[in-house]
């Protein structure tokens, strides 16, 4: 890892990359924090830390570029093959982080390797997670180690990434499926009121009761009905 290794476009946020460098990732609202081994003497420890930045990812390095920039640091630079040993974490009470192993590069401002946090404070951990093992192991040749899946998160609108077949930022792709809008009143296309009743609803309705049918025949054949 390198400090201050990485020259930025006019926006002072983007990383200005080099012949053949590709971008395959980006997120904002990265945590860094970086703390030297120190040889095991609290004196000589070298830290950094940095509440908020930028979080770049091509296949030949990670760039992290803080937010504000400082007047003497402004970003953090990684080759994939001097992070080592990364892993990915999921606590229960903050947000998911990566951490791992950097070692420096020379004279790139740091005396001594150390250990690398990044926490993805607006998500996309990860993706960064999956989409560096498949570069790194593209550069060294190692196997890729996948992660087990986390816990669903809302994908966060800052972060551009692929995860089925990385590709470059930009490259062009294709929906998978779409969602057609429901109809305002689905139910009102399948319920309707009858135009005419259905047939014998009239007779049933104008048909007299049995008492009022009785009382229409006559006197002489309610008589004989009875005596019998």
């Amino acid at each position: 890892m390198s400090i201050n290794g990485a020259s930025l476009q006019p926006d002072n946020k983007t990383p200005v990359l080099v012949q053949g460098e590709k971008l395959f990732y980006s997120q904002d609202g990265v945590r860094f924090e970086f703390e030297g081994a120190g040889g095991g003497y609290p004196g000589n420890l070298m830290s950094y830390a940095s509440k908020t930045g930028s979080l770049y990812l091509t296949n030949l390095r990670m760039v992290y570029v803080l937010n504000p920039l400082l007047d003497h640091l402004k970003t953090f630079n990684v080759p994939l093959e001097n992070l080592k040993d990364g892993k990915f974490i999921q606590p229960w009470f903050d947000a998911n982080r990566y951490e791992g192993t950097v070692i420096p590069v020379p004279h790139g401002g740091l005396r001594e390797r150390g250990i690398m946090k990044l926490t993805f404070k607006e998500g996309g951990g990860f993706e960064f997670s999956s989409i560096f093992q498949q570069l790194r192991s593209r550069i060294t040749g190692e196997p890729t180690q996948y992660e087990n899946l986390p816990a669903y998160e809302e994908p966060a609108a800052s972060s551009s990434s692929s995860l089925a077949e990385i590709q470059p930022v930009g490259a062009s792709s294709r929906p998978v499926f779409s969602v057609s809008p429901p109809t305002e009143h689905p139910l009102e296309s399948s319920i309707s009121t009858p135009l005419e009743a259905p047939p014998g609803y009239d007779f049933a309705v104008s048909s007299p009761r049995p008492n009022e049918a009785l009382s229409e025949t006559g006197s002489g054949h309610a008589t004989s009905s009875t005596s019998l």
